[in-house]
């Protein structure tokens, strides 16, 4: 909602390409601020936050994601930049109200994190 509430105060053009994708959904929307960086780096953050002992490995994949955007123009640095500012502030805010009594509980003793998945028939 903060993502795609800002794209449309700012309606920045995307960068042009030099290549033909086969998909143009991206081309449809604003750029400023990634949403793809932004949503995988809360999941990132969170992640790490929850589990610390494997904080790298979703970390490096949320920088990755914001290196691809760039990679394959569909944003500028400054908007992966926001992206990854507003999925950690995100994130942050996230985890402060879900554990503000039981801030020490150790790794082991927390739940899993479960995916679910509704397909819709």
């Amino acid at each position: 909602m903060i993502v795609g509430g800002l794209k449309y105060i700012v309606r920045r053009d995307r960068p042009k390409r030099r290549y033909q994708p086969r998909l143009w959904n991206t081309r449809i929307t604003p750029s400023f601020p990634s949403g793809h960086t932004a949503s995988f780096t809360t999941f990132a953050i969170i992640m790490g936050l929850y589990y610390p002992k494997i904080k790298p490995f979703p970390v490096g994949l949320a920088v990755l994601t914001g290196y691809s955007q760039i990679f394959v123009g569909n944003h500028y640095i400054s908007d992966v930049i926001a992206g990854w500012t507003i999925g950690y502030l995100v994130a942050r805010s996230v985890y402060k109200m879900t554990n503000q009594e039981d801030d020490s509980r150790a790794e082991e003793n927390r739940p899993p994190i479960v995916l679910k998945i509704n397909v819709p028939f």
